[in-house]
């Protein structure tokens, strides 16, 4: 069998966390028993929660609440597991619940990159762990708290988390097990929600959901492999809970559907640290302008690092003078107008009167200075005017031969020679000639 990186899951972040079963925080180790099962999965007093990555993920480990496993006859919420069993227990499942649809925990690189066969399959390996969860629905409703939770050690970006159908659920949505019928009727569904809280552990409204198993056109769809769920669209989160539905239910007990399931490989990562815009600046603020011309105006955000860099452009009067996305005015006709530009964060502005005039007079084109950049290029020259004269750049070959005549509009512009061949050229704006070497 080949092993290929999954690439396109585990794209390298370079500050993503990932959840290391191979690193406990509480407890700082796991015994297992004869079931490959952790011994203190009945302990309802020393482990409300188990954690990983130095306290990075904490996972209710008895949802209910301390003293709440009945003398060690029950459980809810996260416990570990390196049980591998995906046998079909038919209707003795109390005691045989532990097992692993996927036949083992997810097999990774020794850089933490998950494998995965020719077939883009997730590799499972008995000997590696994972966390078996289970949702006791009745007990939620009466304690009003969530029974499968997961507490981060801040505020995260989520990215995502696998999980893996337990044999109880898969055998039983096939075949049902005494209790719960099969899902074999058109519609039938066994389904798993995600949802985000912050970190006041408030829902905040945004969830995540993923079908463990469908009953499409009477057929029942349903995945033994270890799947990724993307959790991008939770956002900002400081912690995660778990709720499924099933359309399978008992009017008192709730989903008759057995609600365990696994997880592993929970990814998320830093949250950005957002800076503020405290205002905006533009390049001039008064502008005189011949009619039909156009000028680029360049806005400045403070600070310069802003998080949100998103500005609007508008005219106060688009019959004299308009603006487009990008902040280029032109002139429409004579007459006086405002250009304003608008932070989208704190809806600051910068305004530049804009005087549109029927024609350039004398003293700007004696004042006129015009600078043609870089000598070396391979593609774009620019024309640099001080003023905006209505002009022409002509361009020449080493022979003499002129090869464009362009009109300049802007104060800025920007020619592509990209096309010419490598060699010297002769580039003419009135009295100016500077040679260009297109590389």
């Amino acid at each position: 069998m080949s092993l290929i990186l999954a690439g396109q899951v585990y794209a390298q972040q370079s500050q993503s966390i990932t959840l290391d079963l191979s690193q406990p925080s509480i407890p700082q180790s796991f015994t297992l028993n004869e079931k490959n099962v952790w011994t203190e999965t009945y302990n309802d007093v020393a482990y409300p929660f188990i954690e990983f990555n130095n306290s990075t993920f904490r996972f209710s480990h008895l949802g209910a609440g301390d003293g709440n496993s009945w003398g060690g006859y029950y459980w809810d919420g996260f416990t570990y597991s390196k049980n591998a069993d995906n046998t079909d227990q038919g209707t003795n499942w109390y005691g045989n619940e532990w097992g692993n649809m996927a036949g083992g925990g997810i097999k990774t690189d020794e850089n933490g990159n998950v494998l995965v066969d020719e077939n883009g399959i997730v590799i499972a390996d008995p000997e590696i762990p994972y966390l078996l969860a289970y949702w006791a629905s009745y007990m939620e409703g009466e304690y009003r708290y969530p029974v499968l939770s997961v507490i981060l050690n801040d505020t995260y970006r989520a990215d995502g988390i696998y999980v893996n159908i337990s044999p109880w659920a898969y055998f039983a949505n096939i075949n049902g097990d005494g209790y719960a019928r099969p899902l074999n009727q058109n519609g039938d569904y066994f389904k798993l929600f995600i949802h985000a809280v912050d970190e006041n552990f408030v829902d905040t409204g945004n969830t995540v959901e993923y079908f463990f198993a469908q009953n499409i056109n009477g057929t029942l769809v349903q995945s033994p492999n270890w799947e990724w769920i993307d959790l991008s669209e939770l956002g900002e989160i400081a912690g995660i809970y778990f709720t499924m539905e099933s359309t399978d239910n008992d009017p008192v007990y709730g989903m008759n559907t057995a609600s365990y399931f696994c997880v592993d490989k929970l990814k998320v990562h830093p949250r950005e640290e957002v800076i503020h815009v405290t205002g905006v600046e533009l390049n001039i603020n008064t502008l005189e302008i011949e009619k039909d011309y156009s000028f680029q105006l360049i806005a400045t955000i403070l600070p310069h690092n802003a998080t949100n860099q998103n500005i609007s452009w508008d005219s106060s009067d688009d019959t004299i003078a308009t603006v487009d996305e990008n902040g280029l005015v032109l002139a429409i006709a004579k007459g006086e107008t405002n250009i304003i530009v608008t932070t989208e964060d704190g809806n600051f502005t910068d305004v530049c009167v804009v005087k549109v005039t029927d024609e350039i007079g004398i003293d700007k084109i004696q004042n006129y200075v015009c600078n043609i950049y870089p000598t070396e290029t391979t593609g774009l020259v620019c024309i640099i005017l001080s003023e905006i004269v209505p002009d022409f750049v002509q361009i020449f070959d080493i022979s003499g031969n002129l090869l464009q005549n362009v009109r300049l509009q802007s104060m800025v512009n920007c020619i592509d020679i990209s096309s010419y061949a490598s060699g010297i050229y002769m580039i003419k704006v009135r009295d100016e000639i500077v040679k260009v070497v297109k590389k």
